[in-house]
């Protein structure tokens, strides 16, 4: 293991996407505090401020920024997202890119075959079993139902965040 890790922030690109998260963190039980915001935006300016304002004055130890690539070029995704962290932050700064979006982990661990939209997808399965659509705001709900080890089975991007969390589940 590394060094020891006090504090860490999680950035996540909308606000329900904050509480799936946040939900999700305290399943998985770092043992260590995690603040979990909003992150302001992929290319926003703010975004330079909001991670120095997270490593300087919330103390935290790491900033972690989980985006969406939306099926785009992942690499342009970081490059947007990095061009935002002043170079002597970047060593505390890990991005963890999702291909396509969020709704990709609850479709990957829930065994639902997904595309370039899994939100879409996610809506057909809420449909069938539920009776009702999808929203953006049923996804907090979603954190619950995770499996987290065949999530990290299925997912290099939610394995990464488990690695930047120290928390690794072995297959």
């Amino acid at each position: 293991m590394g060094q020891a890790i006090d504090r860490i922030a999680i950035l996540s690109e909308d606000t329900y996407g904050k509480l799936f998260l946040k939900k999700l963190v305290e399943r998985i039980n770092v043992g260590y505090k995690v603040i979990v915001d909003r992150f302001v935006g992929v290319c926003n300016t703010k975004s330079t401020r909001q991670v120095k304002a997270k490593l300087e004055l919330a103390c935290v130890d790491r900033v972690i920024i989980v985006v969406d690539a939306d099926c785009g070029p992942e690499e342009e995704v970081y490059r947007r997202v990095i061009c935002h962290i002043p170079r002597n932050l970047r060593h505390r700064v890990k991005i963890v890119i999702v291909k396509t979006e969020i709704e990709e982990w609850i479709c990957r661990s829930l065994g639902i075959k997904h595309g370039c939209k899994p939100s879409d997808d996610l809506d057909k399965y809420v449909q069938r079993r539920y009776g009702r659509k999808y929203t953006k705001s049923m996804l907090p709900s979603f954190a619950d139902k995770i499996d987290i080890e065949k999530l990290a089975e299925n997912s290099a991007s939610f394995t990464e965040l488990l690695v930047e969390l120290e928390k690794l589940y072995p297959s």
